[in-house]
């Protein structure tokens, strides 16, 4: 009787457990969105045609210093962009827009109309965006990673 009764508990034990750890409180991933808003990004490296090129100082001088840029989107849909070409402090502001299943991203600081911005990773440290662009019949593909 008392195997029973062991047995008895033991089951309960393992059933109560088996339960409570199937439980749907279980945290749900962020979306795109929630992780773009969540703080402000960093811009870290910069790399054309896939060679890193952070540091440049044509790109410094012409484009921007990709560690001085600053992107903050907000809730509503705007941006702030923050950076420096040639040294000198700019700001942008602007409307952002996740599109194409949130693969894509409007981003008026880096695009001309009608050119995109993939989104290469997207996580809660790390924002890998990419566009492309033709620049004297030569295609040329700019990624720009930013971190927390």
């Amino acid at each position: 009787m008392n195997k029973l009764r062991l047995l008895t508990f033991l089951f309960t034990a393992l059933f109560l457990t088996t339960l409570a750890s199937c439980s749907k409180d279980d945290d749900a991933e962020p979306s795109k969105k929630q992780l773009l808003t969540a703080h402000e990004w960093v811009g870290s490296d910069i790399y054309v045609n896939g060679t890193k090129q952070t540091g440049n100082p044509y790109l410094q001088e012409n484009l921007f210093d990709i560690n001085t840029v600053k992107l903050n989107f907000k809730d509503d849909r705007t941006y702030t962009a923050t950076f420096r070409v040639n040294g000198t402090p700019q700001t942008q502001d602007g409307i952002w827009e996740l599109y194409d299943n949130d693969t894509k991203l409007n981003l008026p600081f880096l695009n001309e109309p009608g050119d995109t911005t993939d989104i290469k990773r997207l996580t809660e440290n790390n924002l890998d965006i990419s566009t492309s662009f033709e620049e004297n019949g030569t295609p040329i593909t700019v990624e720009l990673r930013f971190v927390k």
